[in-house]
């Protein structure tokens, strides 16, 4: 069938499936009817700005948001590795987010500009029908000021319904620095922020309404002696939480109606029959209940005493019979010392971390629905002794929905029965080190068709390597890592292997050190599709310490021998990187 024939209801339906960017490329300009249906009839522009081409974005910016701002309703803006100072130059075109009168969901990621952030924020006060705000993976330098007229303005949104903030920062004051009332914000994921008992208190003092929270708690001794403040709203809790009991105790006796707790502990240890006891007497309405607890045994000895007394502590009816609450311990030795993690099944974390581990014992039936973790999208794969763990052979542990995976090469062959597939595999990072073997690093690649990012913490030379590894996916490759080696700048020829090599010729997102400045330059020219440059430069003479100077030799010379269109800054939070976002077209004529 041919898509012209199709009425305009059923286009206009086809249309809310797409991104604005792909209607654009797809629809634009094939006839007059197709601009009318796109500027006039659609209405629920959905532009994710996120791994976009910076010439593309441009156009967008130049000639099409003007004619559509209020046929938006979710946006997304980035100024992550793939689309660097993305914010600032969306705000250069003199939008203003009050213009976008049916925006329903703005998504914010990795902005790193507080002041910017604020601008966005401030935008959308009058926004009629936002309900769903993300900040994700910000981070900031300690500015009390700027945070507290920040988290104002957001509980000032007058529809928000739904915040998630997950913001890597130094200040530990976001929350009780509220002082607007929100009576529309239910439901609340906070994440990189630490919080304390007396913060949550004055949260919700502010947000009555909330229903889902999911916080972090650590340790503040002031905790336990403050004054207990209800919210009977709160039904549901997520929890990291690194704090002492009585503190857990109080955070508790404040949550009457709370219905479902998934719940991370470090450093408690209670047995079955103390969390019962617990349980039955703050949390009468809980039915659902997901917990993992980091512990470490009180000594090395006799730890199959101590880890089957632990269990039989979780064997009675409370835990069996009346609400099928079924737990597994690992235990993990660390030195002279043995770890505990104790955790529900089937087992309800995204992430997962795969340790030696000497024993595990569990109180579940017999059955693989256990042992399916299906909710782990992330895991690190941290086993090098193969001759440690015993229990894995029994139990048919499955993670079928990886979509990130961190691994040390070599790896153990009992890696592959505990992956049913990859096809799911998004993100990886590999160690490489003295016992890297390419065979197996490529057997992960030619098992992972949607493998979009590689990222390496290496100690070894990968010249010969970049030449002979091939994964026709991979778009993003990142070099900088936390490794301290003599090889850890790329020198030109290492450039030049890099840039020839399958890798680099399809590689779009690139994050490296290089020796010489000219090996930007020449990356850029090599590389066809790059279009982000994430580099840190030897022979870079700017003032780390001095973040104040004006006197940026480097970046200058980098305007000067790149074209104008180019974005070029250094990282606001790490000033030896500098961020370059590409603007590769025909009319692009290097000076140099």
């Amino acid at each position: 069938m041919v898509v012209e024939s199709l009425a305009n209801e059923l286009l206009l339906y086809l249309f809310e499936f797409l991104d604005g960017i792909h209607l654009f490329r797809t629809f634009h300009n094939l006839n007059s009817r197709f601009n009318h249906l796109l500027f006039i009839h659609f209405r629920a522009y959905r532009f994710d700005f996120r791994s976009i081409f910076k010439y593309e974005f441009d156009i967008i910016c130049q000639y099409y948001l003007p004619s559509i701002f209020d046929q938006i309703i979710s946006l997304t803006i980035s100024d992550d590795d793939e689309t660097p100072n993305q914010s600032e130059i969306f705000l250069s075109y003199n939008f203003t987010l009050d213009k976008f009168i049916h925006l329903q969901s703005l998504t914010l990621y990795s902005i790193q500009s507080f002041n910017q952030l604020d601008q966005l924020i401030f935008q959308c006060s009058q926004l009629p029908v936002l309900t769903y705000l993300y900040m994700i993976d910000g981070y900031n330098i300690d500015r009390k000021n700027d945070i507290q007229f920040l988290i104002n303005n957001i509980w000032s949104l007058p529809k928000l319904y739904y915040f998630y903030l997950n913001y890597h920062s130094s200040s530990k004051i976001w929350l009780n620095k509220i002082s607007i009332i929100s009576l529309s914000i239910e439901k609340l994921f906070i994440e990189n922020i630490t919080c304390t008992l007396q913060d949550l208190s004055h949260l919700f003092k502010y947000t009555p309404s909330l229903r889902y929270l999911n916080t972090t708690i650590h340790f503040n001794f002031e905790d336990e002696q403050i004054p207990i403040v209800t919210l009977s709203s709160i039904t549901s809790l997520k929890l990291t939480f690194e704090s002492s009991v009585p503190v857990m105790i109080n955070l508790f006796q404040m949550l009457p109606n709370l219905y479902s707790l998934t719940l991370k502990t470090m450093d408690i240890y209670l047995s079955g029959n103390r969390w019962k006891k617990i349980l039955m007497k703050y949390l009468t309405k809980l039915k659902i209940f997901q917990l993992r607890m980091y512990f470490e045994f009180s000594h090395y000895k006799n730890i199959d005493e101590q880890l089957n007394k632990l269990i039989d502590t979780y064997r009675n009816s409370f835990w069996i019979e009346k609400h099928q609450w079924f737990i597994q311990c690992d235990c993990i030795p660390f030195g002279t010392y043995y770890h505990g993690i104790l955790y529900t099944l089937p087992y309800v974390f995204d992430t997962f971390v795969f340790y030696d581990i000497l024993k595990s014992k569990y109180t579940c039936p017999y059955e693989n629905h256990y042992w399916s973790y299906k909710r782990v999208n992330c895991l690190q794969y941290m086993i090098y002794n193969t001759n440690t763990i015993n229990y894995l052979n029994s139990l048919t542990i499955q993670f079928p929905n990886i979509q990130h995976l961190k691994i040390s090469i070599s790896f153990d062959d009992k890696f592959w029965s505990y992956i049913p597939s990859l096809h799911r595999l998004t993100t990886l990072e590999v160690i490489l080190g003295e016992n890297y073997t390419q065979y197996q690093l490529q057997t992960l690649l030619n098992l992972s068709p949607y493998l979009y990012s590689l990222k390496f913490f290496y100690s070894i030379d990968l010249n010969m390597s970049l030449e002979q590894i091939m994964c026709p996916s991979i778009r993003c490759l990142n070099f900088i890592t936390k490794f301290s080696s003599n090889i850890t700048y790329f020198n030109t020829i290492e450039c030049n292997t890099l840039a020839y090599s399958q890798l680099g010729c399809q590689c779009e997102v690139l994050v490296i050190k290089v020796e010489n400045r000219t090996n930007i330059l020449d990356l850029i020219k090599t590389i066809n599709n790059l279009r982000s440059l994430i580099f840190q430069c030897k022979d870079d003479k700017w003032n780390h310490k001095d973040i104040s100077s004006n006197n940026d030799e480097l970046t200058k010379w980098l305007h000067m021998c790149l074209p104008s269109t180019y974005s070029i800054i250094r990282d606001k939070n790490d000033m030896s990187i500098i961020r370059i976002w590409i603007n590769k077209n025909e009319n692009n004529i290097f000076l140099l």
